[in-house]
């Protein structure tokens, strides 16, 4: 897997062996990295192309390292700024929904609130999602900010696991501190494993529940101790155009290194991987699976982020790296007609 920076491990050793002065041949260094000579001038070629090493210009043949910073220097400063951008637009959202959130208490603290408007304690707010997920048609976006975990994690897991079996998409960004914990972890984990989608960021914007674009519950105070139940669907449509942007920008809420990788494939991604390996369209994959077309079609998309490929091609490469399906058969995993998944960029490394 390529860290932050683009690199897989393969280009970090062999640009340390350049460093070295180990290697200076692309032959020599498919040797000393113990890969195939294909493999090898696949790393070559990556490690050329991000800007890290050349062609001697006295020996065409041989490989000098060139300085970070003139390659990748450019691209960490673009990256710099826009993160400073977005970070900007996360503040004036925030401000935004707090305008909200405030003129709609006021107004409603104006005249006598609906018993169902208003839940005063976490057994009853825990009470309210868990109704709005049996309600759920389409989708579910949470954001499990720190006032609000212990109404989070004590929702009743049969009520997710229903909405997901239903085919509807639930995603769930967590507060860092959350995850902090092995509580937190473990709900990330069995979130991914029964088919959610869990995502984290370090800037979050208050806890919220948005259910089909249309209802979301919010806190009423700090603690999340009581929240609003809001019916209004143009705030409900706001909160989840706030919702999208934090997660577009947010990265997988994968567990510390000891504990088990929130990544892995579950019994029916790893049929599903290996259906689309051997040709089968979605919608071919879904009967053999006993699921909707939709259901396959989001289970393909969060394998596609899990494992931070642009293309089903590129997946099926890296999922044949981690061993979930056959590297030979990989290719089949390339988009095919009438398929959505997928972004459609060109895949990061060739078969």
């Amino acid at each position: 897997m390529s860290d932050v920076l683009g690199l897989d491990r393969s280009m970090r050793e062999a640009y340390h062996l350049l460093l070295q002065g180990n290697v200076s041949t692309a032959a020599r260094m498919t040797e000393r990295l113990g890969i195939s000579r294909a493999q090898g001038d696949q790393v070559v070629a990556r490690l050329v192309a991000a800007g890290l090493a050349a062609a001697s210009p006295e020996d065409p043949s041989r490989l000098i390292p060139l300085d970070p910073r003139r390659g990748l220097g450019p691209s960490i400063a673009r990256r710099q700024a826009k993160l400073l951008a977005q970070q900007h637009e996360l503040s004036r959202s925030q401000e935004a929904f707090a305008a909200l959130v405030a003129a709609y208490t006021a107004y409603d603290g104006s005249r006598a609130t609906a018993p169902d408007e208003l839940s005063r304690s976490g057994a009853a707010v825990r009470g309210r999602v868990e109704d709005m997920l049996a309600a759920s048609r389409s989708a579910v976006m949470c954001i499990l900010a720190e006032g609000a975990r212990g109404i989070a994690l004590g929702v009743s897991p049969a009520a997710i696991e229903k909405a997901i079996d239903r085919g509807v998409s639930v995603r769930a960004i967590y507060a860092g501190s959350i995850l902090a914990d092995d509580a937190g972890r473990a709900h990330a984990r069995w979130l991914v494993s029964r088919g959610g989608s869990a995502r984290t960021t370090p800037s979050l914007p208050p806890a919220m529940l948005v259910v089909d674009r249309m209802t979301a519950i919010v806190p009423a105070e700090p603690s999340a101790a009581a929240a609003f139940v809001v019916h209004n669907r143009a705030l409900a449509a706001a909160l989840s155009e706030l919702f999208d942007h934090v997660w577009g920008e947010a990265r997988l809420a994968a567990p510390a290194p000891a504990q088990v990788r929130a990544d892995a494939p579950t019994p029916q991604e790893r049929d599903l991987l290996r259906l689309l390996s051997r040709g089968m369209t979605d919608a071919s994959a879904a009967r053999q699976l006993g699921i909707s077309l939709r259901t396959v079609r989001r289970m393909m998309a969060e394998l596609m982020t899990r494992l931070n490929a642009r293309s089903r091609f590129e997946a099926g490469l890296r999922a044949a790296e981690r061993g979930w399906v056959s590297g030979s058969d990989t290719t089949s995993l390339r988009r095919r007609p009438g398929s959505s998944t997928g972004s459609g960029a060109p895949a990061a490394m060739n078969g």
